[in-house]
């Protein structure tokens, strides 16, 4: 219904923009907690030439961008458009044809390293708490819930989850209903290890607080494989 509503509006000259998740990029970085209520779709040009090809509309450029760990910048125009079909698209298709992308062993290869993901995390924290440590979490947001329910982490693990956001300090993360308070109480509180559940924004946090380093404690990235800094 959308390319529909776009082919309406859009002249000959005209272009259609998008911007996607990269399915690559996300096979290849571990970025199973993006998955949630609002992201549930992760392309490729493959698929998105397919959908496009059936709707009468061609893919003339791609571009590859930063945002979300990695995503596709997909320019799409009417079969009447007059842009030539850069050599972009050629080389994103062979690249993704050589990732297999076709295949179930590839999601099944996927799937295995979210689940060794999880239990050398697992292992970790739970040997630091048996040692007596003590954890909290930084960062709440949407893909921090996924990461947090798949891997069975809650209040028996982790104490409490820092997060900057007022609208989200004083409640409980969903789910495992770890309570969510300010950065006040990681200065007050002093644990042993931060685990930054926000881990796409890991440097920033990490230069954010490096009083809390200087005074002993530890940072713990959690995907694409368990890190301590």
């Amino acid at each position: 219904e959308v390319v529909k509503g776009v082919k309406l509006l859009l002249k000959n000259k005209g272009v259609f923009i998008i911007e996607v998740p990269y399915l690559i990029d996300f096979l290849n970085k571990n970025l199973f907690d993006t998955v949630y209520h609002e992201h549930l779709s992760y392309w490729s040009v493959s698929t998105l030439k397919n959908f496009f090809d059936k709707s009468q509309m061609i893919i003339f450029d791609v571009q590859k961008v930063p945002t979300h760990g990695g995503s596709l910048r997909v320019f799409v125009q009417k079969k009447a458009g007059q842009n030539k079909v850069t050599i972009n698209v050629a080389q994103f298709l062979k690249k993704e044809n050589s990732a297999n992308l076709h295949k179930i062993t590839t999601y099944q290869k996927f799937a295995q390293k979210i689940n060794k993901n999880k239990i050398d995390l697992l292992t970790l924290l739970t040997k630091f708490k048996l040692a007596g440590k003590t954890i909290a979490g930084y960062g709440a947001p949407g893909k921090g819930n996924t990461l947090l329910n798949y891997f069975s982490i809650g209040p028996e693990l982790i104490d409490y989850i820092i997060d900057d956001s007022h609208q989200k300090q004083g409640l409980y993360t969903t789910g495992k209903r770890i309570p969510v308070v300010s950065a006040d109480r990681l200065y007050k509180k002093r644990p042993d290890y931060l685990l930054i559940i926000a881990w796409n924004f890991a440097e920033v946090i990490m230069q954010k607080h490096e009083k809390f380093k200087k005074m002993g404690g530890k940072f713990i990235i959690p995907v694409p494989v368990p890190k301590i800094i």
